[in-house]
């Protein structure tokens, strides 16, 4: 029988010490992975299976016209998504029920509905929404709804080119922000109302009032639509303001190419002045007292040479003792001449500068 010797003794022992250290790494380094690599991913699995995060949606505001009533407004509606494990009946049959409260809605989401068929898939979203009435004929077990809105626009296209980019511009105050809340959830996915929840709330979007008259609006869009159609024109736009305050009472931009665009052509594109500067130009003359309503263009009958220039209307025509408004309504060149010299040029260019026509406004 063989004895053991010290050298074997030892061999042994640093065996022993080498497997223990290399387990402990391994041990450590499993540690590692599932603690400080994977840690985050468990953890959010964690939350995704014990916490349901749901979304609360803000109430959003309105654009008023000037008589309060909404030109726009947003509209409450659901998201259906049909999840396949909790459906106690067919799916076929599942169909014909949707259909029934909502017609077209299976035929309109084919991908989804073949998604359906495929063994991996549980979950889909309809497109579409369902208001709150449909909703209610819906309760059926492995249909889940997702509250979402959308704009609603009472006067159909009134203005609507100025409110959506209105929706647009003032999307945060309008729109408001969107709250969260955070609640435990047991196996069957019921709240557990006895643990403590996360919330945090909403914030409501505010109304916005605009000048915007409705008749006005509707008045001055059929002119410009009837105006685009007599002389074939590409486009036309209009603004009408309110003298006294500056308030803007009607816009509108229409073009006769009919792809749907949102641009206010008014405030979008450049252009001269051009006539519309001679009621600026009266005006002017009026407050400076330079000329007084009963004026009269005694010179109207005949082009007005000044030096090397003649003043001539556009047509060439000529409109003899033309008043104010004759020289307005017809645009008469020869007739604001007349105003202008009266006006002199200092107090043209006093009034350029107090109405800020020499800045952007």
């Amino acid at each position: 029988m063989s004895k053991n010797t010290p050298s074997t003794n030892n061999n042994r022992l640093k065996a022993v010490n080498l497997t223990i250290i290399f387990a402990f790494t391994i041990v450590m380094a499993r540690l590692f992975y599932w603690q400080i690599i994977m840690g985050p991913t468990i953890r959010a699995d964690n939350i995704s299976q014990n916490s349901k995060l749901q979304k609360i949606l803000p109430k959003t505001g309105k654009i008023l016209s000037s008589d309060n009533f909404p030109l726009s407004l947003g509209v409450k509606a659901y998201k259906l998504s049909i999840y396949k494990p909790n459906l106690k009946i067919n799916l076929n049959e599942l169909f014909k029920k949707i259909d029934k409260i909502k017609p077209n809605t299976i035929l309109n989401n084919n991908i989804q509905i073949n998604n359906l068929n495929n063994p991996q898939i549980k979950w889909v979203t309809l497109n579409g929404t369902f208001d709150q009435i449909q909703k209610q004929q819906l309760t059926i077990p492995g249909i889940e709804f997702e509250e979402s809105s959308f704009r609603y626009y009472p006067e159909g296209n009134l203005a609507k080119n100025i409110i959506t980019n209105l929706e647009s511009f003032y999307r945060r105050i309008l729109f408001g922000k969107t709250g969260f809340s955070l609640s435990s959830i047991d196996g069957t996915g019921q709240t557990i109302l006895t643990k403590r929840n996360w919330r945090q709330s909403e914030t409501n979007g505010q109304d916005i009032k605009t000048s915007l008259n409705r008749q006005v609006q509707i008045i001055l869009t059929d002119t410009l639509t009837k105006g685009l159609e007599i002389y074939q024109a590409k486009s036309a736009s209009g603004t009408i303001i309110d003298p006294s305050t500056g308030l803007i009472i009607a816009m509108s931009s229409i073009q006769s190419d009919t792809t749907p665009n949102n641009n206010i052509d008014n405030i979008s594109n450049l252009f001269e002045p051009g006539s519309i500067f001679k009621p600026l130009v009266v005006a002017m003359a009026l407050d400076s007292k330079k000329i007084d309503t009963d004026f009269i263009c005694s010179d109207c009958s005949k082009p007005r040479v000044l030096g090397q220039y003649t003043i001539n209307n556009w047509d060439n025509t000529f409109h003899p003792n033309s008043t104010l408004s004759d020289i307005i309504k017809n645009s008469d060149n020869i007739g604001m001449s007349n105003i202008i010299q009266r006006l002199d040029k200092d107090n043209f260019i006093k009034y350029f500068h107090a109405l800020k026509l020499d800045s952007k406004n």
